[in-house]
């Protein structure tokens, strides 16, 4: 069971990956220009964080508040 603020911190995580993955078509591309969407911008500033965050290594322990308060720095 989660409360409404960890489902908006999931849903946010979720549109942030959705979101990059429309963008890496651009960046491919080298058509993605900085400055020129604020949502993009966002997205590719936490797209470095956001990968450390998801390859958690196998012997690695976190806590679940500590991986709810993660998720939830990823929010708008």
């Amino acid at each position: 069971m989660t409360d409404a603020g960890q489902q908006q911190a999931a849903a946010a995580v979720r549109g942030l990956l959705a979101r990059l993955e429309e963008l890496q078509v651009f960046i491919d591309l080298g058509e993605y220009r900085p400055g020129e969407n604020a949502d993009n911008d966002r997205a590719m500033s936490l797209r470095d964080p956001l990968r450390r965050w998801l390859r958690q290594r196998m012997d690695e322990r976190a806590a679940y508040r500590d991986t709810l308060e993660s998720m939830d720095g990823f929010r708008a």
